[in-house]
């Protein structure tokens, strides 16, 4: 019997994913089974954040060079020559413990918003320093880029307060103006202050899609399609219910939108949304989340892979450090797991080697001591961006990517039934790896409601098998992928029914 490596499904019932795996561990899903995942590795040349990112934005500038921007609880930073340095206005920042902040880029600028500060900006590779953006732009929880406009959200307004459930754009093609709410300056430049109508709660997140814009609450979700003249944006109330519980967690990925609600993992097509981890992935998750420590989620889109990588503080974190991934290929429909400790993900890890950029010191640079700084620099070396892939700041802080040594994964199967009804002689399991071979161990049980327990791990005969000889209604495996694997489709089991060998 072949039994090809099914699907992640953890919330299933063990004895209905048995052609499914209760643990797909440090590897990444593809067609036809699994392909292992490596360690982390600090990219060369790269600076140090002084205290742990609270939001990043990698990408490039208008004439096609790398930049990593990074926001901590005092400061915003740029990777330049010396590593991650202080671009921070006079006077620096104060964040709360739990907020962070949000980026957003347009045209030649970088744009950063939080609730406790004005909207800031800066010119990349201009080597300033970060300042208010000017007139009467809010503070805001949540910033993007839609179509020729800049649209935040959850606000707190210099003219109307204190306003959760509201989103505001600046003047179209000038992130610079955001003229008094309702002025003829505001009309004749198409800027305006919407208020989100309805008990759909907070702004949880601002997505851009092109021309069309997407504002997440904790219980709805509008689509805003830009109409110009007096309309600007018409707004749309697409999804009553189905909004967003952890904050920031949207990724834009073709013409779709990943985000977490009440009830799991989800998609949002710009119509409708619907659930993707049901019956899947969702209940696992959030049985391991620690609900504490909601602000350390975090998502990003892989620009290598059709992956969206979930990041979150899981059990055995340590003070809400994530310690947990959750891989779903949104090509294949499929989920995968891994166990990282992370304190950020950075979507372009490439963006870490920069061009030299003449940034000038802080001059209230809260990392400084005595006027020297504490981040750790690096001598710097011209080098090829090359191709974007994933990264993360690891737990010194230190930007790095995944490109280390392959680390060990784990394959667990749901309960097979080899014989239903009946005891089943399970003889021998061929592994169909490809490179080093995986180590098996085994639980049998007679019923359902006894405990899986697992013998040790031992290793493939000279025949590449695993020799078992076991008898039991319900089989469980257990692989251990050693580093030194490169693809792994399924298994082929060697046994028949009690009785009949």
């Amino acid at each position: 019997m072949r039994l090809p490596l099914g699907p992640y499904a953890p919330d299933l019932q063990s004895i209905v994913n048995n052609r499914g795996l209760i643990q797909a561990k440090n590897m990444f899903p593809k067609r036809g089974g699994y392909e292992p995942m490596r360690a982390l590795s600090p990219l060369d040349f790269t600076g140090v954040l002084p205290s742990r990112p609270r939001g990043a934005i990698s990408g490039k500038n208008a004439v096609g060079n790398p930049h990593l921007y990074a926001g901590t609880s005092l400061s915003l930073r740029v990777r330049d020559d010396i590593g991650m340095t202080n671009v921070s206005k006079a006077g620096g920042y104060g964040l709360d413990p739990a907020d962070r902040w949000s980026f957003a880029q347009f045209g030649n600028r970088i744009f950063a918003a939080t609730l406790s500060s004005t909207i800031q900006y800066q010119d990349i590779g201009s080597g300033s320093l970060f300042q208010d953006v000017p007139t009467l732009a809010p503070r805001a929880k949540h910033i993007a880029t839609i179509g020729n406009f800049v649209m935040s959200g959850n606000l707190i307004d210099p003219e109307g307060g204190t306003l959760p459930a509201s989103v505001r754009w600046c003047a179209v093609d000038n992130p610079l103006n955001w003229p008094a709410f309702g002025s003829d300056a505001a009309v004749s430049v198409q800027a305006d202050r919407v208020p989100l109508e309805g008990n759909g709660g907070d702004v949880q997140d601002v997505v851009s899609g092109a021309e069309v814009g997407v504002v997440f609450q904790e219980r709805a979700i509008h689509r805003f399609d830009y109409r110009g003249g007096s309309t600007i944006f018409e707004k749309n109330r697409v999804e009553e219910g189905n909004g967003m519980l952890i904050p920031h967690s949207a990724v834009a990925f073709q013409r779709n939108v990943f985000y977490i609600a009440e009830d799991g993992f989800r998609v949002f097509d710009y119509q409708t949304s619907h659930p993707i981890g049901k019956d899947k992935t969702s209940r696992t998750f959030f049985a391991d989340l620690d609900v504490e420590y909601l602000d350390r989620v975090e998502t990003a889109r892989d620009p290598e892979r059709t992956l969206i990588w979930i990041a979150y503080p899981g059990s055995g974190h340590t003070g809400g450090r994530p310690n947990k991934l959750i891989l779903y290929d949104y090509a294949l429909d499929q989920f995968s797991h891994a166990e990282y400790d992370i304190e950020g993900l950075i979507t372009n890890s490439t963006a870490a080697f920069a061009t030299s950029i003449d940034a000038p010191a802080s001059p209230d640079d809260p990392d400084d001591v005595d006027g020297v700084s504490t981040i750790n620099s690096y001598d710097f070396a011209s080098t090829s961006a090359g191709i974007s892939r994933m990264g993360a700041f690891d737990t010194s802080f230190q930007a790095s990517d995944f490109s280390g040594n392959f680390i060990e994964g784990l394959i667990e199967t749901g309960d097979l039934e080899g014989a239903p009804g009946n005891y089943y002689w399970m003889d021998s399991v061929r592994p169909i790896v490809d490179g080093r071979q995986p180590e098996l161990c085994l639980a049998e049980r007679g019923r359902l409601d006894e405990r899986v327990v697992f013998g040790g791990y031992f290793p493939v005969d000279e025949d590449g098998e695993f020799s078992l000889r076991s008898d039991a209604r319900y089989h469980r495996l257990r692989l251990k992928m050693l580093p030194g694997w490169t693809d792994s489709a399924g298994m082929d089991i060697k046994g028949v029914p009690s009785g009949e060998r």
